[in-house]
This record gives structure tokens, sequence and C-alpha cells, in this order.
């Protein structure tokens, strides 16, 4: 289980609104985004839902120990490849980890957005291998997509965000529209919006001392989906904190949850 964090002195005096939602997803490269550098990055995001992927323990303990002012309900599992985390404003109400992919578990939780349980899922898939057909998914890796659509629509109003290792050419792209997701960024602000690769990046089992080797972006990988109770006004990239990925904002409209008296008074 992560690690969730109560709320404590010295919060934010930023005022938090019901109506909308910043959230922010990135891939901090198991290392790439260098503590000193994630932190300020983070507290700086203006972001009211972060999920992180390849969290590792030194950048989880930076962001335990810098960001808990700002982002007072958290989890945070600082394991590498496999790290994910979630920062909030809001509460977070509800945790859960699914370990649909060998080594890639994901994390659902819920938020009480002033009195609406929105829920987000933290998700990063396999990348795509090398076959007899190309450069494929596994067909565990499939299901895993397939299934992380059906945890948010299942929990609507919800957030699908992460590095899912494929374009909007892919098949799954599809099958996640089909499904009845929305992809904020190309909701939001279109095409484009390249968030991979940066630089070469760290890999599991090799050691290339290539990391730092700058490169240019060239496809978004990184998505944050929602429910359609939700509603992108904006989106955009930026440089981010070092990591081999780009983050992606998205600004989401939050459905007003309906009272019992106003539901009463609608039936008059």
């Amino acid at each position: 289980m992560g690690n969730l964090i109560l709320p404590h002195s010295g919060l934010s005096d930023r005022p938090v609104d019901p109506r909308t939602l910043t959230v922010l997803t990135y891939n901090v490269g198991s290392g790439l985004a260098l503590p000193d550098r994630l932190v300020p990055f983070l507290r700086e995001s203006d972001a009211d839902v972060i999920g992180l992927q390849e969290v590792d323990p030194a950048q989880a303990d930076a962001i335990t120990a810098g960001t808990t002012d700002i982002y007072p309900y958290q989890i945070v599992r600082g394991t590498g490849f496999s790290g994910r985390s979630l920062l909030s404003r809001h509460p977070i109400v509800f945790e859960d980890w699914h370990d649909l992919a060998a080594g890639r578990p994901d994390l659902h939780a819920v938020v009480d957005v002033a009195g609406n349980p929105v829920s987000f899922v933290v998700a990063h898939p396999p990348p795509p291998r090398f076959g007899r057909r190309g450069v494929v998914f596994q067909p565990e890796t499939l299901a895993q997509i397939d299934r992380l659509a059906e945890i948010v629509c299942e929990a609507a109003p919800g957030v699908l965000l992460g590095d899912f290792n494929m374009t909007v050419r892919h098949p799954s792209y599809t099958i996640l529209t089909r499904l009845g997701l929305v992809d904020a960024y190309r909701s939001a602000a279109g095409r484009g919006g390249r968030t991979f690769p940066l630089r070469p990046g760290k890999m599991q089992n090799v050691n290339h001392g290539m990391s730092w080797v700058p490169l240019p972006a060239l496809t978004r990988v990184d998505y944050i989906w929602h429910t359609p109770e939700l509603r992108a006004i904006d989106a955009w990239v930026n440089h981010g904190a070092g990591s081999d990925h780009r983050p992606v904002f998205a600004r989401l409209a939050v459905p007003t949850p309906v009272t019992q008296s106003s539901s009463q008074d609608g039936g008059l």
C-alpha cells in the first residue's frame, strides 16, 4: 500500500476552486528529474492534483519532505520504475492498487472535491516489444489498458493519467475513445504537445550511461484521459524538471454535485 499523508499545519493559502481542477501527469524518469529540480517544479506547477510515474526513493523522500504544505494529501510509493504517486490539495478518501501487469502497479484513488468524489487512476503500462509483427504491445498490456479504462468509467467522474507508451495512432487510443474516455489535451489544445523523448532515459536492467544526452521530443505518449462528466477547458505541456518526458497539464471543469434539496425542488 502507498503512504497516505493526512493534512497538517502550514497548508497553502492558495484558494481552491471546486468548479475546476488543474491536473498534472508526469513521468519523472526514475531519478532523472533530480529532487532539487523536481520539488520546486511541483510546488510552482499550480496543479490541484498531480499523478507521477517512475518515482524512485530519493524523489519520494524529497516530495514528502518538500511539498506537504501545498499538497497535504499524498500517496507516495518510491520504488523506481514501479513507483507511483498522487498529490492533492483536496482530501484523498480512497486508495487501492491494481496489479494488472507484472511490475506495473496502477494506483486508484478517490479525491473529494467539495463533496464531489472524483476518481483518479495513475498508470504506466509496459512499453511495446519487438516481435515477428514488429513493435507491438503484449496481449497482457492491451488487457491492462482496457481494464484501466473500465475502472475509471465505472467510478465516474474519473481521470486516467500516465505514460501509456503509445501515440494517438495506436489502436488502443481508438479503443479508449470508444469506451467513452476523452483525451484532454486533444480536446482542449488540438494536435501536438510532444512529450517524449527528451533524452534516452534509464533502463531497468542496463546502465547505458546515456541518460543525459538531449533529444528532441518526437511524439506524445503521456495522457490525461477523463470521463464525459468532466470537460477539458485548457491543456498544455512544458519542459518539466529534467526527466526524459515532458509533463502534461489539463484544466478540467468539474460538475456540481446534485444535492438532495435541489433534486426535490426540481421535482415540484
